[in-house]
């Protein structure tokens, strides 16, 4: 938060460190449980299901404390999701994370299966999806004020990341172009929407609490991008691998 009306060593011994402990072994755990699961154990083995619901239930204890808490700087201020396009920014910037996670995760394996085992074709053809990403918001930033119109942005580049991610399902050995293409064409979308709704998450909030609106945006996109991840390795992995 902003306030300087404050030192630095006095803000600092307001900081919550004991929400911090609380979020930060909860996502430890959780995504431990998930990092586990159907590769050092199984997915019903008591090591998974006993990590991912202790986190879960942190998580939970770290949201109640942030609520019912009176904290000067409060690690993560509640009433943020109370605001709508704030709520609404956070989860289309989730979800199209999550696609970029799946295309990472998909994209270089269907690669050395589809297209050639060479490692150097394999790496340049797999920095499709980064390269394109950054290209989007390259595009988009500068046009974001002249467009307007940020709802109707973030809509259609939902809809145009969920329309080339899904024709991704009609590429095979015979069509290494398409598969390129499409992933250039998602990754650049998945750009769009990262541009758009990093804006809107700092705009719609008030001043002082831009900082932690935004380092909540980025660890919710980090950690359902993660668990997307592993999840779609989990069910996809060994039907990759057969194709």
């Amino acid at each position: 938060m902003i306030n300087k009306k404050m030192t630095k060593l006095q803000e600092m011994k307001q900081l919550d460190y004991v929400g911090l402990l609380l979020y930060c072994s909860g996502l430890i755990l959780l995504l431990l449980g998930f990092t586990w699961a159907q590769g050092t154990y199984p997915w019903k083995s008591s090591h998974v299901i006993a990590t991912i619901i202790v986190g879960a239930v942190v998580l939970i204890a770290f949201t109640l404390y942030e609520i019912y808490v009176p904290l000067s700087q409060p690690l993560m201020p509640m009433k943020l999701l109370k605001i709508r396009n704030f709520a609404a920014v956070v989860i289309v910037g989730c979800v199209g994370q999550m696609v970029f996670y799946a295309l990472n995760t998909l994209w270089p394996p269907a690669i050395s299966v589809f297209f050639t085992t060479d490692n150097i074709k394999i790496g340049l053809m797999s920095s499709t999806t980064g390269i394109s990403l950054a290209l989007g918001e390259v595009i988009v930033s500068p046009f974001f004020k002249l467009v307007g119109r940020p709802n109707w942005q973030l809509t259609i580049a939902s809809a145009t990341l969920a329309l080339f991610a899904a024709l991704m399902s009609l590429v095979d050995q015979h069509q290494q172009a398409l598969g390129i293409a499409l992933t250039v064409l998602a990754g650049v979308a998945v750009g769009w929407i990262e541009a758009v709704a990093i804006i809107i998450a700092g705009l719609v909030v008030e001043p002082q609490d831009i900082g932690a609106g935004q380092g909540f945006f980025a660890s919710m996109r980090a950690v359902t991008g993660t668990i997307a991840c592993k999840l779609l390795k989990w069910d996809t992995g060994l039907h990759v691998i057969v194709l």
